[in-house]
């Protein structure tokens, strides 16, 4: 069982960083506006979009930070409209009333900030017309910006004494007309290949051998769970996700499947080497992002395989994916997003605390497209400040001073999530606002959810609390959490873009080496420690309970 496990990611992950280098490079080439194979095919509709958005006027970073909210909560009042008014609209097979209105703001913050939070059941919810053309658009869009605020931070770094980082209107119509909708295509076909549903009929009451009716809902789901993963957005088609077999029918399937949350995040890190013009550093950001997979993929195993009185088996597999094993099944949860193909209650106490972890670390490891990238990138800026002081110089990156201000909005963007999540929960278990039934694992869940929506992850350990209260919070904790971090990043990269170069000397910290990349997983699991209090209370607890055979 072990080996075949372990055989997962190996032949998963191997694969991925041999064709990360060339899709990364074919990445940097469409943010830099360079002509590719595809514009031969794409070139007439970017130039339409172009046209119709306004061109390719270089812009500075308030401008492009403009751009980018106008534009992301546009999209948020269409998809809100969409939610409320879907009675009237086509596509309804089960004529389906309008999304309450508190639900309807949770499920728009969730998508419009690629958190992909599910608080409803989609097949009772959602319309055709709102899975479609509200939440599958806005998976484009989502993904989008994620990767137009990655491609602003590279050209901070590389400008010399600039002004502008690039027209927000170009970037986002080059990477979903040349990388999103192309690659989400092409895997939709696949998945149609492997069954997975696409059709506009009506749900099938069929009878079971015990005589029983059950109703199984259809729908345009292909389409959808394929951006869903390219995208790294999660959100799935039909409430359980990749474990459902509409959406995941075959072995082949769930293996790409997998593969496809992880190919963009991989990719992009060999897009910002390129775009950075130094390929070691991406090298130095991948074995970061590596090491600290290893670490929570085998603290999360062993959590798994540990016997207790409870459960005294090994490899517990209830509520994982057989088809490829426990690691597997791990692998899908600690990616980025809520495309999960297992039970995430059903983990252990410990591996349900190493996966909140790594979450509250700024959803770094396998990080959603772009977003996970800058995240690492600013724990990066802040081992290099930490760095430089150690030898007594003016900290650096990439030849670009770290001073004051970067540090500042480096902080902020870390740390504003920690007191949503913090704060948050420690406010609604104090008065118990989501009804939960308190204990740890009550903890764990409410903590849980609060670190996923500040830190655009969407998986849940439960759907603890339906209610308005939890809707309205959560919503708003996504798009403070998402957006507050953009703005940091953005106005990271316009600062370094105003400064000049400073040339490496034989008394610069080098950032491309083994030992950098090691300071660098001791800061980040460093910052861990400000949610050991939150996680002695739960999940901490929970695991010594479950040793102990009581019950949690």
């Amino acid at each position: 069982m072990q080996t075949f496990d372990w055989g997962t990611p190996v032949f998963l992950l191997g694969p991925l960083i041999l064709v990360a280098p060339f899709l990364g490079k074919y990445i940097a080439l469409v943010l830099e506006g360079k002509r590719t194979w595809m514009s031969y095919i794409f070139g007439p509709l970017e130039n339409f979009l172009l046209f119709a958005l306004g061109g390719k006027k270089e812009m500075t970073w308030q401008g492009y930070l403009k751009s980018l909210l106008i534009f992301n909560f546009t999209g948020g009042v269409i998809l809100f409209g969409i939610l409320i008014f879907q009675n009237y609209l086509p596509l309804n097979e089960l004529n389906l009333d309008g999304v309450p209105l508190p639900l309807a703001f949770n499920i728009t913050s969730s998508f419009i900030t690629s958190t992909n939070w599910q608080a409803y059941l989609p097949e009772t919810t959602l319309s055709y017309f709102s899975q479609m053309l509200g939440l599958s658009v806005q998976n484009f869009f989502s993904a989008a910006t994620g990767i137009c605020v990655l491609a602003v931070l590279a050209r901070g770094f590389v400008a010399r004494k600039g002004k502008t980082v690039g027209n927000f209107w170009a970037d986002l119509s080059r990477i979903i007309v040349y990388i999103l909708l192309p690659f989400s295509i092409a895997f939709a076909i696949f998945l149609l290949s492997q069954g997975v549903i696409q059709n506009f009929s009506a749900p099938l009451s069929i009878t079971t051998l015990e005589g029983d009716t059950q109703i199984l809902a259809q729908g345009p789901a292909a389409s959808q769970v394929a951006i869903k993963h390219l995208g790294t957005n999660g959100g799935g088609f039909f409430g359980a996700n990749d474990a459902h077999p509409f959406e995941n029918p075959t072995y082949l399937s769930n293996i790409f499947e997998l593969g496809a949350i992880l190919l963009f995040p991989f990719s992009l890190i060999f897009t910002f080497g390129y775009l950075i013009r130094d390929k070691r550093q991406a090298i130095t950001l991948l074995s970061a992002t590596l090491v600290l997979a290893i670490i929570f993929l085998g603290a999360s195993f062993l959590g798994e395989i540990s016997a207790n009185q409870v459960s005294p088996e090994n490899s517990i597999m209830e509520g994982k994916e057989t088809r490829i094993g426990v690691v597997g099944s791990l692998l899908s949860v600690l990616s980025s997003n809520g495309s999960m193909n297992s039970s995430l209650e059903s983990v252990s106490p410990l591996t349900g605390g190493v996966f909140l972890l790594s979450i509250a670390l700024g959803d770094i490891i396998f990080g959603a497209a772009g977003s996970g990238l800058y995240c690492l990138i600013l724990y990066v800026i802040l081992t290099s400040f930490i760095a430089g002081m150690m030898i007594g110089r003016t900290p650096e990156y990439l030849g670009k001073k770290i001073e004051t201000f970067e540090i500042k909005m480096s902080i902020t963007a870390i740390l504003v999530p920690t007191v949503l999540v913090l704060l948050g929960s420690g406010i609604i278990l104090k008065f118990n606002l989501f009804n939960i039934e308190l204990g740890p694992h009550g903890v764990t869940q409410v903590i849980y959810a609060f670190v996923s929506t500040a830190n655009n992850n969407g998986s849940a350990l439960s759907v603890f609390a339906q209610n308005e209260l939890s809707h309205l919070v959560l919503g708003a904790n996504m798009l403070i959490g998402k957006f507050i971090i953009i703005t940091c990043v953005i106005a990271i990269a316009g600062n370094l873009a105003k400064k000049n170069k400073v040339r490496a000397n034989k008394s610069s910290f080098p950032t491309d080496n083994g030992f950098f990349v090691l300071l660098l997983v001791s800061v980040i699991l460093m910052g861990g420690l400000t949610f050991l209090p939150a996680l002695s209370l739960g999940p901490i607890l929970e695991h010594f309970l479950l040793l102990a055979g009581g019950n949690y």
